[in-house]
């Protein structure tokens, strides 16, 4: 124990006791859950299938033909929020 010299002053000792072994506790179970491997990621390889690029590309398409029958501001709005990170509240009082 490295605050021995401290113990005598400790008001609530069950307390003291109780936080010490809590800390303890999570510092061991960090470390234990930094030391194991995470489980394989199936979406990955979901995400990567040759029916998941078609399917991608189809409603990318879609959303583009969508974004086109916009009006003029309101897509310019969308293209600006969407694509370059811009606020809407900032769009709108420009």
């Amino acid at each position: 124990m490295k605050q021995r010299a401290e113990l005598p002053a400790v008001s609530n000792f069950p307390g003291y006791v109780y936080m010490m072994t809590r800390k303890r506790s999570f510092t061991a179970f960090k470390t234990k859950l930094a030391a194991t491997e995470p489980p394989p990621d199936h979406l990955t390889s979901l995400l990567h299938s040759p029916e998941s690029n078609i399917e991608y590309k189809q409603l990318s398409e879609a959303i583009a033909r969508g974004i086109e029958k916009l009006p003029a501001r309101r897509k310019q709005i969308f293209k600006m929020s969407r694509y370059e990170g811009l606020s809407t509240k900032k769009l709108l009082n420009s």
